[in-house]
C-alpha cells in the first residue's frame, strides 16, 4: 500500500512538471 502511494505521487509529480514545461513553452511561443 505504501509503495503504491509513492508510485502515484511520483506519476503525479511527473505529470505536473510536464504540464509546467508545456505551459512555459506555449507562453514563449505566444
Amino acid at each position: 500500500m505504501g509503495s503504491s502511494q509513492v508510485v502515484s505521487k511520483k506519476s503525479s509529480d511527473i505529470s505536473f512538471s510536464s504540464q509546467m514545461v508545456v505551459g512555459s513553452e506555449s507562453s514563449r511561443l505566444m
